[in-house]
């Protein structure tokens, strides 16, 4: 069973999906190969690093793929212990906050009505909920053993 915990720093605007498994019969490069292949299916460029138990995301140039557009990459780090094996993914929405703002600050300038002005720079962090699933799903993608 693969147990999922979410958490969020407000001070780097930084989402974590932490996810484990208590059985060890998944080893780190398959499950960082499982990653790879899932944010790869949902629309991220892919690079392994130096470290040979992470890898990086970010979204590519053009992306149709509207929550990749709102974070500014992440990275997942896989950990093995002889109490299982552990997933984090981890993305800053940082280009949200200064994508909101910017529109924000545009519109009032421009002398859109307040209502006008608020549900515009809402309406683009419905796309954190599109990032908040995709992330854990990738997490939860990385630890399952069906294969890929």
């Amino acid at each position: 069973m693969i147990q999922t915990e979410a958490r969020f720093t407000w001070t780097s605007l930084t989402l974590s999906w932490l996810a484990e498994r208590t059985d060890t019969s998944l080893s780190v490069p398959a499950a960082l190969r499982r990653a790879q292949d899932d944010l790869e299916e949902r629309g991220a460029t892919v690079e392994l690093t130096r470290d040979p138990d992470c890898l990086r995301f970010s979204a590519p140039w053009f992306s149709r793929r509207s929550w990749l557009g709102i974070v500014a990459g992440g990275c997942v780090r896989i950990e093995r212990d002889s109490a299982g094996i552990r997933v984090t993914v981890q993305a800053s929405f940082w280009p949200l906050l200064l994508y909101s703002l910017g529109l924000g600050g545009l519109l009032v300038l421009s002398g859109f009505s307040l209502v006008l002005v608020i549900m515009l720079v809402v309406f683009p962090t419905s796309f954190a909920i599109a990032a908040y699933n995709d992330l854990r799903g990738a997490a939860r993608a990385a630890l399952t053993l069906n294969p890929p």
